[in-house]
């Protein structure tokens, strides 16, 4: 059974979000991740989908991603 929400739980949810948030507006105005878009795309095999299937994530947006988790 999920524990219950204490009073100041959303606040201090809403927080932490903030600033993480802060935090990655700060990085994108001093990192041009399209700059690594081709070492990303050489260094990743993408399989052929002309069967069909779900289209991959996009490279540059998984590096962005996988950087501020190591950060945090």
């Amino acid at each position: 059974m999920p524990k219950q929400a204490g009073l100041f739980d959303r606040a201090d949810r809403t927080a932490k979000l903030l600033r993480t948030r802060d935090f990655l507006e700060r990085v994108n105005k001093y990192v041009a991740w399209e700059n690594f878009r081709p070492l990303l795309d050489a260094a990743l095999s993408r399989k052929d989908r002309s069967k069909g299937g779900r289209p991959a994530f996009d490279a540059v947006l998984m590096f962005e991603n996988f950087s501020a988790a190591s950060a945090a």
